[in-house]
């Protein structure tokens, strides 16, 4: 909050309040072009990590699994959330590809 109270005094034309909800979309509003280039690409890139995270959290409970027995839990929660963010990426995606 502090940082954000603090960007807003450097750049008055920054707005958005952090117990907002709407907080993100409207900070993003208030970003130049500069700005959401490096937000795409910070993002994009965060999207290439975890892409790599989890076959390598997959794999790492595979062989947990080997040695004690967790159950299908650990494998049921690592693939909701990947395919929760393929399937957030496609349809933000396809929503641009159409416009």
């Amino acid at each position: 909050r502090k940082f954000v109270e603090l960007e807003k005094q450097i750049n008055p034309e920054k707005r958005g309040d952090t117990f907002d909800f709407r907080f993100k979309k409207t900070w993003l509003e208030s970003c130049d072009e500069q700005e959401r280039a490096i937000i795409y690409k910070s993002s994009y890139r965060a999207f290439q990590a975890a892409q790599t995270a989890y076959p390598i959290c997959w794999g790492g409970v595979m062989i947990l699994s080997i040695a004690v027995d967790i159950g299908v839990v650990p494998y049921v929660v690592i693939g909701v959330l990947w395919l929760t963010q393929i399937l957030a990426y496609y349809a933000e995606a396809s929503k641009k590809h159409r416009r």
